[in-house]
């Protein structure tokens, strides 16, 4: 048995650079924040640099706390709801901008971005393909 995919976009990405970069906006109301996140596909959440939830005038603190536990160390997060756009895609995500200053990652996550996107990757040639998880399965 057979299953095809149908992808609308395709990104490029820097295979010498390391992990995998996708280009992001980060909105709310007329304020945006355009970042370069790495794609983390072991990430339950979207992560960001709290200077980007400053930037959109968030009030970090007054968003829903969470502390993350890593390999490396642990650290809270406080989720907002955004609008997370790539590409033409946008979609409403609770997105996590973190407590302290020192945190200088961005990640996109399980929630909040690839349960919105179909997400196609070719690392060895740096591609990625991008359909809404709507329009994405044309034959079953």
């Amino acid at each position: 048995m057979s299953h095809q995919l149908m992808f609308s976009r395709l990104l490029r990405y820097d295979t010498r650079q390391p992990g995998i970069n996708v280009p992001i906006t980060l909105k709310l109301g007329n304020l945006y924040a355009d970042i370069a996140a790495k794609l983390d596909t072991g990430c339950t959440d979207c992560i960001f640099e709290r200077a980007h939830g400053e930037a959109l005038e968030l009030v970090i603190e007054s968003g829903s706390l969470k502390r993350f536990r890593t390999a490396t160390g642990n650290f809270s997060a406080y989720g907002h709801m955004v609008t997370l756009a790539v590409e033409d895609f946008e979609f409403e995500s609770l997105v996590y901008f973190a407590a302290d200053d020192f945190f200088d990652r961005n990640v996109v996550g399980q929630h909040g971005f690839l349960n919105h996107l179909l997400v196609g990757l070719d690392d060895n040639a740096g591609l990625m393909y991008l359909n809404d998880n709507a329009d994405s399965f044309a034959n079953g």
